[in-house]
């Protein structure tokens, strides 16, 4: 896990951030095209307008390429960060949080990055983040995040180690870039939102224009714009309830693991000590030690106990290249090649050109070819055994697909079932601790107070005391108090 979330989330996250952009721009352009079409065949036919045949494809290039440009230039100029920046205070020269700036100064020293700035945003929300272009990079902390901070430990020490560990963790997203999958989707929000009111206005002028048509022009305005309105209202519905919570479910599951990355190397550059008082400060707001697979960060035992006594690294923290800049180099690569399709097809460049590139995808077909057969005689064998079991036993398709959807299902069942059995049998066995204290003592009575057996057996395991005490209650008393379920574990361990 650590090595995918090293050097593929982010080319991941924003590949699928461009795939949710295009099916986005064919939610926009569907509706529109759908309901124009008759009027374009009209109009041809009584040449009113000339319009191309190939409409649709034209416009759907120029989103993507609109977006394309638009989010090249929004990471260098950073029109989007603006926003995001606005009204947010520089304290590099304030008297009142020169303590925080000095903090900020040497955690940056533990990071190969330039040209950070702190910002600070007043407001009572407890929150930090990152944002960055090319030129410019920012971490920005609310007011109530240093208030909570404060407000969580009496030892000054405490406070210092724990705001270091919270700026170490948002560097670690920047000098990663983060920020680069929503960039994507909000420079594709920018140019849908300019693309639909363009198809808004050009609509309505051809309706009215329609309006124009003997006897029929008022009920063929009506009948399109209620086509119009029902279709994008359908392609909305299947888009806010069918693919964004599909995205939102990967989204939150690379982004658990973008989490576990930047505690770690936050813990490598200033001590794991700083990042587990951070981590810490969630527990004493939320009691957060639950997630589940449609939460957008992980588990916070899981993450402190990710970062546990992990040793110092001496140099400084970087970024794999791989890491930051495949996935522009990637998104680039595509939008070459779809215009270098779309420039042939429009007759824009030479058939010299086309072949020259068909030269190279060719001989790199030849010198590859071993690969590539091999593959296409796996993929042919999966195909014919379908094949072969749907004619033989004359399996209905969507009968299949939901036999498929319930094995699906018992297998994620059983799976718990079985990981919960184990995690039992190795507690069973487990090396206790019942005498020395250890800092992470205190999580086995949150992970009792929100039932969460996997964060406790992982304690258990890291060598927590299962005699420690919380305001005087011991463990057994707690869970009697708190969570009566949890006695059966409570008896196996000191059963052993």
């Amino acid at each position: 896990m650590k090595i995918l979330s090293n050097y593929f989330v982010n080319p991941l996250s924003s590949i699928i951030a461009t795939l949710l952009t295009f099916i986005y721009f064919l939610i926009i352009c569907i509706p529109f095209y759908s309901t124009i079409f008759p009027l374009i065949s009209y109009f041809k036919i009584q040449n009113i307008l000339y319009i191309p045949n190939d409409i649709f494809s034209i416009t759907l290039y120029f989103m993507f390429a609109l977006t394309i440009i638009y989010l090249f230039l929004d990471i260098f100029f950073g029109f989007t960060i603006k926003d995001f920046i606005k009204d947010k205070i520089d304290i590099s020269h304030s008297k009142e949080f020169e303590v925080f700036y000095a903090l900020f100064e040497e955690v940056i020293e533990r990071f190969n990055i330039k040209n950070v700035q702190f910002l600070l945003d007043e407001n009572d929300e407890i929150n930090a983040y990152a944002i960055a272009t090319f030129r410019k990079k920012y971490v920005i902390v609310t007011t109530g995040m240093l208030s909570h901070i404060t407000n969580s430990f009496d030892n000054y020490e405490e406070r210092k180690k724990c705001f270091k560990g919270l700026i170490g963790h948002e560097l670690s997203h920047l000098i990663n870039w983060d920020f680069l999958p929503k960039l994507i989707l909000l420079s594709g929000q920018k140019v849908s939102q300019l693309i639909n009111t363009l198809f808004e206005f050009t609509l309505n002028l051809l309706l009215s224009i329609s309006n124009n048509i003997p006897i029929v022009g008022g009920f063929i305005s009506l009948s399109l714009s209620l086509i119009y309105t029902l279709l994008k209202f359908c392609l909305n519905f299947f888009h806010n309830f069918i693919i964004t919570p599909l995205y939102l479910l990967i989204e939150r599951f690379l982004g658990r693991l973008i989490e576990y990355r930047s505690d770690y190397q936050s813990a490598e550059a200033i001590g794991w000590e700083s990042i587990y008082l951070s981590l810490y400060t969630l527990l004493s707001l939320n009691g957060n030690t639950y997630h589940s697979k449609f939460s957008t960060h992980p588990n916070t035992v899981s993450r402190i106990l990710n970062i546990y006594k992990i040793p110092d690294n001496n140099n400084k923290i970087t970024a794999s290249s791989f890491s930051k800049y495949f996935g522009l180099f990637l998104i680039a690569f595509i939008s070459l090649l779809i215009s270098f399709i779309f420039l042939y097809e429009h007759n824009l460049i030479t058939n010299y050109s086309f072949y020259q590139f068909h030269y190279s995808i060719m001989e790199f077909y030849n010198q590859n070819i071993g690969v590539v057969y091999q593959i296409q005689i796996l993929l042919t064998e999966i195909f014919n055994f379908i094949k072969f079991n749907l004619e033989v036993y004359n399996i209905n398709f969507y009968l299949g697909i939901g036999t498929i959807f319930l094995l699906l299902i018992f297998i994620v069942i059983s799976i718990k079932f079985y990981s919960t059995s184990i995690q039992l049998k190795k507690l069973s066995s487990a090396n206790l601790n019942t005498d020395e204290t250890t800092p992470i003592d205190i999580l086995l009575f949150y992970s009792i107070q929100n039932n969460d057996l996997s964060s406790f057996c992982k304690l258990i395991h890291y060598g927590a005391n299962i005699n420690s005490t919380l305001d005087g209650n011991t463990l057994h008393h707690f869970i009697l108090n708190n969570n009566p379920k949890f006695l059966k574990i409570y008896y196996l361990l000191n059963n052993k």
